[in-house]
């Protein structure tokens, strides 16, 4: 994945087909999971039909957060997230911003639970086409590890799978929208 590199980020920019008729879809990738202590590394968004991922290139985030922070608070409410407590949390607590965040899990999680099974994960729900294929590919796991290892090696490779899992995560979150969108309070639609 081949990103433009803008003040110490790297910025991915791409036209979709198909878009979120009002809001904003979001991902984040963190450094762990504690949102008063790990941070984010790779901020990924769709808007009307234009999806863009910023991932950090640096162990400082002073710049990067000052980044972010412009673009979250300009970016169209409410936001849609699968796990949306967990994004929202990293942006109040690390960006001190406060926006509505739609939690795209939340309904999934009380059908699995209504039916007795485990809440499922965004895998479980849209397969990505590497799990059919036994192929590769980097989980949500594997993000902050893969984060260390490049600021240890200062390898641009390890970036890629970052963008990757993050815009495959985007995406998949939104074809819920679209597919499912009586499930959500302002749902998705086609554009």
């Amino acid at each position: 994945m081949k990103g433009t590199q803008v003040n110490g980020a790297l910025t991915l920019k791409m036209d979709l087909l198909v878009g979120v008729w009002e809001g904003s879809v979001i991902d984040i990738e963190t450094t762990g999971l504690n949102s008063t202590i790990d941070e984010i590394v790779t901020f990924g968004f769709i808007e009307d039909n234009k999806l863009e991922i910023i991932q950090r290139t640096g162990e400082e985030k002073v710049s990067f957060y000052k980044e972010l922070k412009e673009v979250v608070t300009n970016l169209k409410a409410p936001f849609y997230a699968y796990n949306g407590p967990f994004e929202n949390r990293f942006i109040q607590d690390q960006l001190e911003i406060s926006k509505k965040v739609v939690d795209v899990f939340a309904p999934w999680r009380k059908m699995a639970a209504s039916q007795g099974q485990k809440w499922p994960k965004l895998d479980d729900l849209v397969s990505e086409p590497e799990i059919y294929l036994g192929m590769p590919r980097i989980t949500g796991r594997e993000c902050p590890i893969l984060w260390k290892n490049y600021l240890q090696t200062k390898d641009r490779d390890l970036l890629t799978p970052i963008m990757e899992h993050n815009k495959s995560d985007i995406l998949r979150t939104l074809f819920l929208l679209i597919q499912y969108p009586e499930l959500y309070e302002k749902p998705g639609k086609l554009i």
